[in-house]
């Protein structure tokens, strides 16, 4: 469009930003000597209109030079650069070299566009010099003083004029600096309010932003220049390998963390010992860490190493793959590594592969020396979990932890992993949002399901893909056939909780018609924020504290659900392809996006329910008040019918769960305890349950065989009649005389025990005819029916509480033989049944006999050959603070705890733990010390301070509870009062095992020769171990306490104070 001379092809340029002709002379002059008239909205640089004010809108003529009629510019480089230079807004000029194809940067500033297009007009002229001067008397706004010189203009074919600007940069550099000064001092002067500067540089709109709010440190490098234009490329493939890194999970990029930390430990190590010599990750980098990590050992927690250990397979992979992740962003600042620094190569993979098996190996075999052989079960389907395993975990492990929201979140999480088939982390990415109402059809086609959908739509990086669309996977939550297992009543306490207990609507100020209000909150969410994820420790610690309650071990915690879903498929009834398709799994377009995502049949089975079977849990028909339900989120009334609190109360009454807004109602928990249970049952019964039914026909065959038992019983009686009235006819057979006294006796009423017979001459008496027995003396006996009261008056003492637990009589038989043994509140609980067998003998069926006489605890502790199954039955049923008072603990150390039935009425009572522990000791509480230590804390110390005081234990107990009362000043209206509080009793226990421990403290310090005096009679010491025991034949001492539990004199004296 220009050649060398500067004429522009005016044709190729927009006719918009094509100038005028100018006004030439009507007079035959020649065209050098024509003039040209500055367009009229162009002001002189110098005037004090130019800084005042600027057109909105820029013209064409103001850029482009004017030309003469034979196209060759007649406008000065100088003055096209006063002219450009008042030109204060980028867009026109990057649109004009776009339309002259003059190549610009993208982000190329005022500058940059007032260069190209003067080289561009002015190819042979222009210099750098004289735009720097240019540039220094100009009134354009100072982009920033330290900046650097611009680029050089794109080149033009032909153009030299690059070389010579090249070598007069450097002088150029220091007078830029030199005028950008005097600008900066310009701009201080005038103020760097917004309204100001656009109204001082007259640049408002949308240019004003991108002029004023430049800044020239953060501006881009020159792409021509091809050292630039590499680092360029380097920043470009560091910034993508860094962001392909932070899209991954949370979790992940918390163990990307931790394994950059071993390795940067690693190699601060090896550059001092020298065997690496950077920190380049290449070949000999990964051998050496591969080696490393196979050798250490273990650590803790806290980073202390455990000796006789060494890193598992699984441990070795991940901090393999951490330094390739490393690897990578290294590659990405510096691509020649690849071919000069290989890394991943076959020696490396077969290192790893052998160091994997070589610790695998070891630890199957047993050649760790501090770590013992895993389970040979370990990984198998003889490792597999029953459902009654699960049921006890839920009900007395997940339900039974005391506070609230570790009781909604724990019980929430296991049932709804065991219907789903999710992994903990895969429950824990779940959001309040994807929760979504659904109901699909039976695969019988006739009846409909109502479930809860989980639209999952987070995952882990590595299964995304190049994906254009999110595809959720369906997870499906449907009534459970045992309530206590039911994921949809796990979630109705879940809403109850979050709803009307935290208030999370007004918490977060929710607006439920915008989506972006509530999309973040999660399911499973921490304790500060609803939005934050809940904490991988947090769950981890939730599962083993209640595998730890009812004593269940599994090295699988949080993935146990996940990991035994196929060992399970066999109970539930369902083929392997369908339990596969339970959680997050991903498969084609159609699978994910519509309904046969959803394996109906392993759905149903992992409800409790087969194919063929008919879908309609019973404990959802039970008719609930209105009023009751009106209480528990009032906002969702399609929940109602799947609550299933009052089926939960039936098997944990005292679990944290109903402290619960609705569920902690007087009148709610009176339904569920007396309402509930009858209406369940008549609903079982009517709608044929397989459990009521096997109990009525196991009934009627306890009936059956006890009838034939009295048959069986009356035709021995008659057989041995037959056989004695023909025994007579053998003669080998003589006279017995015990059977004749027996008979005798029958015939007579007469009671043997009271006589003694001796075998002499005198008693001898031969006859020849024996006295008949009536048939009225041995009447055919009716059937006997077995139930929880035949026993009364058996000699067995012994009896069924409507509890299923085994009562011992303490009032003893009656003498008439019709009146049945009374029942009392105060009867003996006696322990399972197992307790009485002994250890590695046959089980026993039936309790033991404890005679017709009252029975007492001395009578039935002689009679226990296991006491470690004590603990689940005797163990205290409440919480030191739920005791309320110090009396109430003495009175269950001295006489014992009373037992109740579920209206409240008093029906039996434990031993005492005072008893207890003096047949038992430690024995009958195995497990449960911190527990114990708590609750033994305060019986022990008044029986001590009763002892050594000579006072009464009452006494004692009122002192305790004067110390409890606590005076607290506070201000109430700007006036201090002085209120009591009283201390719970956890707080006392702790305070005086405390003074205990500090009194113990000084009393071993104030005795030192004693014990260095021990050490030299010969009494092995800590250090000797359990060896020199051994090699002795003597028995190891137990270690001392950390102190007796002796009234300390400073307890006595905050008493008595």
């Amino acid at each position: 469009m220009a050649n060398g001379d500067g004429d522009i092809n005016w044709e190729a340029i927009d006719p918009a930003l094509r100038p005028s002709q100018p006004q030439v002379a009507t007079s035959s002059s020649s065209p050098s000597t024509s003039t040209s008239t500055p367009p009229p909205n162009v002001q002189q640089p110098n005037s004090s209109a130019a800084r005042t004010s600027r057109p909105r809108h820029v013209d064409a003529a103001e850029i482009i030079p004017e030309v003469d009629q034979d196209g060759k510019i007649t406008t000065s480089c100088n003055e096209q650069q006063r002219r450009l230079a008042k030109i204060n807004v980028k867009q026109p000029l990057r649109d004009l070299c776009t339309t002259l194809q003059i190549k610009v940067p993208k982000n190329a500033n005022l500058e940059k566009l007032r260069t190209a297009l003067l080289g561009y007009w002015y190819p042979n002229s222009i210099s750098l010099s004289q735009t720097a001067a240019a540039a220094s008397t100009s009134q354009a706004i100072p982009i920033a003083s330290n900046s650097t010189s611009p680029p050089q203009p794109c080149p033009r074919p032909g153009d030299t004029s690059n070389a010579s600007a090249q070598k007069a940069r450097a002088g150029n550099e220091s007078r830029e600096d030199a005028g950008s000064e005097d600008e900066d001092e310009d701009v201080g002067e005038r103020g760097n309010d917004e309204e100001q500067l656009v109204h001082e540089f007259g640049v408002p709109g949308a240019f004003a932003e991108e002029i004023l709010g430049y800044d020239e440190e953060h501006d881009d490098l020159d792409l021509e220049d091809d050292d630039d234009f590499e680092v360029f490329q380097t920043r470009m493939r560091v910034e993508a390998t860094q962001r392909a890194e932070m899209n991954r999970r949370p979790g992940g990029l918390r163990t990307q963390q931790a394994m950059v930390r071993m390795i940067e430990e690693f190699i601060e190590k090896a550059l001092i010992d020298k065997i690496i010599r950077d920190r380049i990750i290449d070949e000999h980098f990964l051998l050496t860490f591969i080696k490393f990590n196979a050798e250490r050992p273990k650590r803790t927690r806290k980073g202390v190493p455990i000796p006789g250990t060494i890193l598992g397979a699984s441990q070795q992979k991940k901090l393999f793959f951490g330094a390739l992740r490393i690897r990578k962003e290294q590659e990405a600042s510096d691509v020649t590594l690849r071919s000069r620094r290989p890394s991943t190569t076959v020696t490396v993979w077969d290192e790893l592969r052998a160091r994997m098996d070589n610790a695998l190996k070891k630890a199957r075999e047993g050649l760790i020396p501090s770590e013992d052989a895993p389970d040979i079960t370990a990984n198998t389907f003889l490792a597999s979990i029953t459902e009654d395993q699960i049921r006890i975990i839920t009900l007395k492990g997940f339900l039974g932890h005391r506070e609230l929201r570790s009781a909604v979140l724990g019980f929430l999480a296991w049932t709804s992993q065991n219907q789903s088939g999710n992994r903990g982390d895969d429950l824990r990415a779940l959001k309040l949002a994807e929760l979504q109402p659904h109901t699909f059809t039976h695969p019988n086609g006739e009846s409909a399901i109502k479930a809860i959908l989980g639209l999952q739509g987070e995952e882990k990086a590595g299964k995304k893909g190049l994906r254009t669309i999110i595809n959720p996977v369906y997870t499906a939550f449907i009534a459970h056939n045992d309530p206590a297992l039911c994921s949809l009543g796990a979630f109705s306490f879940y809403f109850h909780y979050l709803f009307d207990y935290k208030h999370l609507t007004e918490m977060m100020e929710i607006d439920w018609s915008i989506n972006k209000s509530w999309r973040g909150v999660r399911v499973l969410h921490g304790p500060k924020s609803p939005t934050t994820p809940f904490s991988e420790q947090s769950m981890y610690n939730m599962y083993v504290h209640a595998f730890k309650k009812v004593g269940f071990e599994s090295r699988v915690k949080v993935h146990l659900p996940r990991h035994m879903l196929g060992y399970r498929q066999e109970a539930m009834g369902v083929d392997t392809l369908q339990t596969s398709k339970l959680g997050w799994s991903r498969g084609s377009t159609y699978l994910d996006c519509y309904a046969p995502a959803i394996p109906l049949p392993a759905v149903l089975g992992a409800a409790g329910y087969k194919v063929h079977e008919v879908y309609d849990p019973v404990w959802r028909h039970v008719h609930v008040p209105e009023q009751f339900l009106a209480l528990v989120c009032p906002m969702a009334e399609d929940i109602h019918e799947s609550i299933c609190g009052a089926a939960i109360y039936q098997e944990v009454p005292n679990s944290a769960l109903f402290k619960l807004p609705a569920l902690a109602n007087t009148d709610v928990r009176n339904w569920m305890k007396n309402t509930f249970p009858s209406a369940l049952s008549v609903l079982k019964a009517a709608a044929g349950s397989p459990v009521d039914l096997q109990r009525v026909a196991n009934e009627a065959i306890r009936q059956a065989l006890e009838e034939s038992r009295v048959i069986n019983s009356e035709l021995k009686r008659e057989v041995q009649r037959l056989v004695r009235r023909t025994s007579i006819l053998s003669p080998t057979t003589g006279f017995s005389l015990d059977s004749y006294h027996s008979r005798l006796s029958v015939a007579q009423g007469i009671d043997l025990s009271s006589r003694l017979y001796t075998a002499t001459d005198e008693n001898i008496v031969l006859s020849t005819t024996l006295p008949s027995l009536s048939s009225s003396l041995t009447p055919l006996l009716p059937a006997v029916e077995i139930t929880a009261t035949s026993h009364d008056g058996d000699s067995s003492g012994v009896y069924e509480a409507p509890d299923h637990t085994l009562r011992a009589f303490v009032s003893s038989s009656p003498k008439t033989p019709n009146s049945p043994r009374a029942r009392t509140e105060v009867d003996l609980v006696l322990p399972p049944i197992a307790a009485f067998s002994k250890p590695g003998g046959p089980l026993l069926i039936f309790p033991p006999v404890l005679g017709q006489k009252s029975v007492t605890w001395d009578a039935v502790f002689s009679l226990i050959h296991q006491p470690q199954l004590l603990w689940d039955v005797y163990k205290p049923s409440k919480t030191l603070d739920q005791y309320g008072d110090i009396a109430s603990v003495w009175r269950c150390w001295v006489h014992g705890e009373a037992v109740g039935d579920g209206d409240g009425n008093q029906t039996g009572v434990k031993p005492p733990y005072q008893l207890l522990e003096q047949y038992f000791k430690y024995k009958w509480r195995k497990g449960c010390g911190k527990a114990w230590e708590r609750f033994r804390e305060i019986p022990e110390y008044i029986t001590s301070w009763s002892s050594s005081e000579s006072v009464s234990p009452q006494q004692v107990i009122d002192e305790l509870e004067q110390l409890r009362i606590i005076e607290k000043v506070v201000r109430v209206d700007n006036k201090s009062q002085t209120i009591k509080q009283t201390m719970g009793l956890n707080a006392l226990t702790k305070l005086l095992a405390e003074q205990r421990k500090k009194q113990a403290a000084e009393t071993e310090n104030k005795h030192p020769v004693a014990d260095a005096r021990s050490e030299q009679d010969g009494a092995p010491s800590e250090e000797q171990g359990e060896g020199q025991a051994i090699l002795t034949g003597q028995k190891r001492k137990r270690a001392k306490a950390v102190g007796s539990r002796r009234p300390p004199a400073e307890v006595k004296n905050i008493v008595q104070q």
